[in-house]
């Protein structure tokens, strides 16, 4: 299913697509969904057409293209609570991937303290017997 919002959207060539996952990071919105060294499809209902995942992408696989089912009527002030609820669940994906990627961070950082410390105790242990040979 496709947004009706958003007059472009990306498009992703999965016959070229080598799985790089470098356009999952770049989208702010988890409108690409894959994993690293699987090709990666776009969800049509989330793409807001920012095309913030071309850039990044390093063997020019992904494309914006019209979206068929966008049209001027959705401009319409009749229309108005449907474009805000859109914008309002984009920028509620938004801020879950934030938190996401803050709590991920969070918790690599803790494993990396803990591998130091880890690593502290074995170098100890480690003059301890030395000191005694």
């Amino acid at each position: 299913m496709y947004n009706q919002y958003s007059a472009q959207l990306a498009f992703i060539d999965e016959q070229r697509c080598i799985g790089c996952a470098l356009c999952l990071k770049a989208c702010p919105f988890d409108a690409i969904l894959g994993t690293s060294q699987f090709m990666h499809s776009v969800i049509k209902s989330y793409c807001t057409g920012c095309k913030l995942c071309i850039q990044p992408c390093p063997v020019d696989c992904i494309e914006m293209r019209d979206n068929p089912e966008y049209s001027d009527t959705i401009k319409a002030d009749a229309h108005k609570q449907e474009r805000k609820d859109f914008a309002n669940a984009s920028k509620q994906r938004l801020q879950q991937r934030k938190l996401r990627l803050e709590v991920r961070s969070d918790v690599v950082n803790a494993a990396r303290q803990q591998s130091k410390a880890s690593m502290a105790d074995k170098l100890a242990e480690l003059k301890n017997l030395q000191k005694k040979i």
